[in-house]
């Protein structure tokens, strides 16, 4: 697929969807210097029809496929023959779609950050998480997994899995920029963003399983929702170097709780929600991150409350 009918679109497609039960049904995104279209064939790609200009998401779905196109969602439930509004007003990042529960989840901008939401397919919405600062989506078909890859400055990368559709979240510390690539109900893969690749063959992956570090020290927070102190629980080997920092949602350093040696069986860090300089944060999202001799081990989302 080099070129397209329309001498006024781009050349190449930045993005392939191949319909799962019918080759001949593609749709292809192709960017332009000023915009990104949407086109369509039925020949496997010996013509193609524009279907929307100004698309800001790839194609998701399987033979129901959803696209972003302004500031509109829009559904095909036809292999992309014909679309209808799903949801107006909406500003997707990112997207994956759940043929078993038929939900779509959303990573979307708003005013106050990017939200993971759930629509269904009579375009009713529902907000999940605040996810601010996330890149990557995707849901697990045949289960209740979402999986989220964040960013955030002066942050160490975060993967969060949710294995019931958002009522609660596990968080892992990587240490490396990922993707995600493809899920199944006892793994996932990730490709490194640091690697340059063409083809998904040369992207280095890396399984996360389902074990976290944390559970080597059986780490525990008290209350994941506080007012006036937060206690850390874990239990060492033999001594460690332990280092406990607490961050913002945004990425700004708060406060090291402790960074020193400690001793061997059970023990317990106190934060009481200050600062560095010793004045009381503001209610909100806080990531309580601990390390141990050197290697990041645990990543704690907290919500502290007046």
């Amino acid at each position: 697929m080099d070129t397209v009918s329309n001498p006024d679109s781009a050349n190449t497609s930045t993005y392939l969807w191949v319909s799962p039960t019918d080759s001949s049904r593609l749709l292809g995104i192709f960017p332009t210097w000023t915009t990104t279209y949407l086109y369509s064939s039925t020949n496997s790609g010996g013509d193609w029809t524009l279907v929307f200009p100004d698309v800001f998401t790839d194609v998701r779905g399987t033979d129901t496929v959803f696209i972003g196109a302004d500031t509109t969602l829009y559904v095909s439930f036809d292999k992309g023959a014909n679309w209808q509004p799903l949801a107006y007003n909406i500003w997707i990042k990112e997207m994956s779609y759940n043929p078993e529960n038929k939900l779509l989840y959303v990573v979307r901008s708003t005013p106050s950050g990017d939200s993971l939401s759930s629509i269904d397919l009579s375009g009713n919405l529902s907000n999940i998480a605040d996810v601010s600062g996330s890149m990557h989506c995707m849901s697990t078909p045949g289960s209740n997994d979402i999986y989220l890859s964040f960013w955030l400055p002066s942050f160490y990368p975060l993967f969060i899995r949710s294995p019931d559709g958002g009522a609660s979240f596990e968080v892992d510390t990587l240490s490396f920029l990922p993707t995600l690539l493809r899920s199944s109900p006892n793994e996932i893969l990730l490709a490194d963003l640091g690697k340059s690749f063409r083809r998904s063959e040369d992207a280095v992956a890396v399984s996360l399983k389902r074990n976290k570090p944390s559970d080597n020290y059986n780490v525990k927070i008290s209350q994941h929702i506080f007012t006036d102190q937060l206690e850390i629980r874990f239990t060492l080997q033999k001594r460690n170097y332990v280092d406990l920092t607490v961050w913002g949602v945004d990425g700004r350093f708060i406060k090291t709780v402790k960074n020193e040696t400690m001793k061997i069986g059970q023990n317990r860090l106190i934060w009481r929600g200050k600062d560095s300089k010793g004045n009381d944060v503001p209610s909100g999202i806080y990531f309580v991150k601990m390390q141990i001799n050197g290697t990041p081990i645990f990543t704690g989302k907290v919500i502290k409350v007046k």
